[in-house]
């Protein structure tokens, strides 16, 4: 039974996509406006059972990624069906799948098969008015049936000019996901300049040795 376990656990962290593993024990809060309280309480995974979102919201650098993989990582230890993938990667095959025809059989794999969707790097792409589209879609069929977790460098108010300043089909994403949700502001230094600054590559300043 046991070797069963592991190897149910090693075929769903597989499935997940991770780029790397991240734990909690790894991530830095002395450094970071998010509090050990705030993220141990989501690990109890709660949040997946009753198809709740968590939202992680703040500029570059700051850990967004490492805290969605810590409780990505958490949840296919627990054998819960994760993915990761980031925004780019998700258009790139929303995209694909719709010019062979295949949404409807992509969307079926993505809501009812994915317990837990993690998408990464919201903001940092504009997207065309398909795209927009398409991202909705997935969005709305997820809606109270799967957990989403975004991580995103913009506040809710620049999201329009992501979603191709549809103001509308933006209301209509923000509406889905924001309902039943957990809205974390992770806030600090970069993490990856304090560490140049550590090694002395950086003056405080920010400029170059």
């Amino acid at each position: 039974m046991k070797e069963k376990i592991e190897m149910s656990k090693r075929t769903v962290l597989k499935f997940a996509g991770f780029p790397a593993i991240k734990i909690l024990e790894m991530f830095d809060f002395s450094s970071s406006a998010v509090t050990r309280y705030q993220i141990t309480e989501l690990t109890s995974l709660k949040f997946i059972e009753n198809a709740e979102n968590i939202i992680l919201v703040g500029p570059s650098g700051v850990g967004k990624t490492h805290l969605a993989l810590s409780l990505g990582y958490i949840a296919a230890q627990n054998r819960i069906r994760t993915r990761f993938i980031t925004l780019l990667d998700l258009l790139f095959q929303l995209e694909t799948v719709r010019d062979q025809k295949r949404l409807k059989e992509y969307f079926k794999q993505y809501v009812n098969n994915i317990n837990l969707l993690i998408i990464d790097e919201l903001g940092y792409l504009r997207l065309n008015e398909m795209q927009s589209n398409l991202f909705f879609q997935l969005i709305n069929k997820r809606y109270e049936k799967n957990s989403v977790i975004i991580t995103s460098n913009l506040s809710f108010l620049k999201w329009k000019e992501v979603l191709n300043n549809d103001e509308v089909l933006t209301a209509a994403v923000l509406d889905r996901l924001i309902h039943h949700s957990h809205i974390i502001n992770v806030s600090g230094e970069s993490f990856r300049l304090k560490q140049k600054k550590k090694a002395g590559i950086l003056y405080e300043g920010g400029e170059n040795l």
